[in-house]
């Protein structure tokens, strides 16, 4: 897909901003917590069972909500912008023996990054 000129300034520059952010969020304990905690028990309800599903959390940024979905059974892949972000994730899910996936790409190449990937 190709972006307006505008766009992909408003990007880059997004993207500095959370990558410079990547570091200190990893790092602040909040994303430390545990499944239960990012999502309240009435939206744990309205996504029901994810045993065997695959899901796609976009914008995953520290993957802490995709492991939560592979805690819950999901076969879970986020996809996030930044490189940075994504490092932490890994770390943070390796740390956790989540099993789970994470792609670099932004939301507009989703389908391009992912051809092939049954999610």
């Amino acid at each position: 897909m190709r972006l307006d000129p505008d766009v992909v300034e408003m990007v880059a520059a997004n993207e500095a901003d959370w990558d410079a952010r990547a570091a200190l969020h990893a790092a602040s304990g909040f994303y430390s917590r545990q499944a239960e905690y990012w999502f309240a028990e009435y939206e744990w309800e309205d996504l029901g069972e994810l045993a065997g599903l695959d899901v796609l959390h976009l914008q995953c940024h520290l993957g802490t909500e995709t492991i939560a979905f592979a805690e819950r059974g999901a076969r879970a892949v986020g996809l996030d912008l930044l490189a940075r972000s994504l490092d932490e994730a890994r770390r943070i899910a390796a740390a956790a023996d989540a099993k789970v996936e994470y792609v670099h790409a932004n939301v507009y190449e989703a389908d391009e990054a992912l051809r092939g990937q049954a999610v």
